[in-house]
């Protein structure tokens, strides 16, 4: 859309294309004064167009780009690109504003889209790492172990576990790697027990295990703990992952507690 805008308040045009119906209104409507451009513009970015103007005239500007929106007739909302020309007289003085008129309302909302959606990724990763660093400070090691399709005999994959595993000498890379499942490092002789316990809560559709027993720590040293784990199921009721948290009890077991 091209305009020839008067160097007055509001903006009424000598010139108007044909494709401002765009915005509602016919050339001719801005040309005979039925409205003014300054009306258009959304009246939280008014001033910010109309002191970008005036500081423009005021340094000797030729050109300028400036986005704002604007209101269509039907009172839609449109992000537009402007590129004005001032246009002076031999004094200097601005007389006429030429300006190109881009609808970039697809362009804009897309780029609004990905702002907000990085926000949210960094908000939930300052939230992750805010978690982390509680859970690491804390007594309880956090787990998410990936679920099976035998659920008697599973040993549990980790997707993640805490800093804090190095209590039982372990690292994280121990049990992200593979190499190491969570089973392999619980009694042998509780782990039959404990991997009964939680297909039986599985199958009969609960959310919730809690189980103490013994684990071995890397260096071969037993140690009692109590995990809290919460089952998650896919919408078909399928269980995918147990995100759970373990305690190390040995102390409370030894007193008989």
């Amino acid at each position: 859309m091209v305009f020839l805008w008067r160097a007055e308040d509001f903006w009424p045009a000598d010139y108007a294309s044909e494709n401002v119906s765009k915005l509602g209104y016919s050339a001719e409507d801005f040309v005979l004064g039925r409205i003014v451009y300054g009306d258009l513009i959304h009246p939280d970015d008014y001033e910010m167009v109309k002191d970008t103007l005036a500081e423009k005239c005021e340094d000797g500007s030729d050109n300028y780009i400036q986005e704002y929106r604007v209101i269509t007739k039907d009172g839609k909302l449109l992000w537009v690109d402007e590129k004005t020309f001032i246009l002076r007289d031999k004094h200097g003085d601005p007389t006429h504003f030429q300006g190109i008129v881009q609808d970039i309302t697809k362009q804009k909302e897309s780029e609004i889209a990905l702002k907000v959606a990085l926000e949210k990724q960094a908000e939930l990763l300052d939230r992750k790492q805010a978690l982390e660093t509680i859970v690491n400070h804390s007594p309880v090691v956090a787990f998410l172990w990936k679920a099976g399709s035998d659920d008697e005999k599973e040993l549990w994959p980790v997707e993640f576990v805490s800093d804090n595993i190095s209590q039982f000498g372990y690292t994280v890379d121990d049990f992200l790697s593979g190499d190491l499942l969570y089973g392999n490092i619980i009694n042998p002789e509780d782990l039959p027990e404990v991997q009964m316990e939680l297909s039986e809560i599985c199958k009969e559709g609960g959310k919730v295990f809690v189980k103490e027993y013994r684990i071995r720590t890397k260096s071969g040293e037993e140690r009692w703990v109590e995990e809290k784990t919460f089952v998650q199921r896919n919408d078909e009721g399928v269980v995918t992952n147990y995100q759970g948290v373990i305690q190390d009890i040995t102390e409370r077991k030894e007193r008989g507690c």
